[in-house]
């Protein structure tokens, strides 16, 4: 499933509910990337003030990337080949 992310409350919600479709608790996402339960709480709650880093951390513990793609509709470039 991919979703369009398009505010920080949007990113917080949908890591929210990819979290608990893993039936993932904060602690439990947390404990696997070695931080406290109150980050993962912040990226849901107020994403606009953590970190990219910490947002790939959190991605990462819950098997998610991030993908880029361009909206307009045209095809997705390697960005190696620039």
């Amino acid at each position: 499933m991919s979703q369009s992310i398009s505010s920080s409350q949007n990113l917080g919600a949908e890591l929210r509910n990819w979290r608990r479709a893993r039936a993932l608790t904060q602690a439990m996402a947390a404990h696997r990337i070695g931080i406290a339960q109150k980050a993962i709480s912040a990226l849901e709650n107020h994403t606009g003030q953590s970190s990219v880093e910490r947002l790939l951390q959190v991605l990462s513990a819950l098997d998610l990337e991030l993908m880029l793609r361009d909206k307009r509709g045209g095809a997705l470039h390697d960005l190696r080949d620039w």
